[in-house]
């Protein structure tokens, strides 16, 4: 009788097992579902070395000179108070357009021979200036 309960207890352990071990069939796979809202950002990570120091640069200043090619004073003594304000070059025409408060206007210098300078044309202000003409 212990032999029939032993191989009873047997046979019940072994069919235990074989029914676990059968899953059974898991079908197709299913379509894919939505994407996961993206996670944290972690932290930064260490600084990386230093990079190696570069070259020394040129000193600009050094590199730039400047020479007294020519003069020109338009009027004699018209510049007791007031000088050249302001000076523009114009490529094209080889000429420098200068602002000349003294007497209201804007002087137009023909550069075609920047050692001489002189003067093509003069441009009145019409009293628009900020000054007088002449004064």
């Amino acid at each position: 009788m212990q032999q029939k309960t032993l191989i009873g207890a047997i046979s019940a352990i072994l069919l235990t097992f074989t029914l676990t071990a059968c899953d059974g069939d898991d079908g197709s796979a299913g379509a894919t579902g939505p994407a996961g809202a993206p996670g944290a950002d972690g932290s930064n990570g260490a600084d990386g070395a230093d990079g190696v120091n570069g070259a020394d640069g040129n000193n600009a200043n050094a590199a730039l000179s400047l020479k007294l090619l020519g003069r020109s004073t338009p009027d004699a003594g018209s510049f007791d108070e007031s000088a050249a304000e302001i000076v523009a070059y114009h490529p094209a025409s080889v000429s420098a357009f200068v602002v000349n408060a003294q007497r209201g206007r804007v002087d137009i210098f023909d550069l075609q021979n920047p050692s001489s300078p002189t003067i093509a044309r003069q441009l009145g202000c019409g009293g628009r200036c900020g000054v007088a003409a002449g004064s």
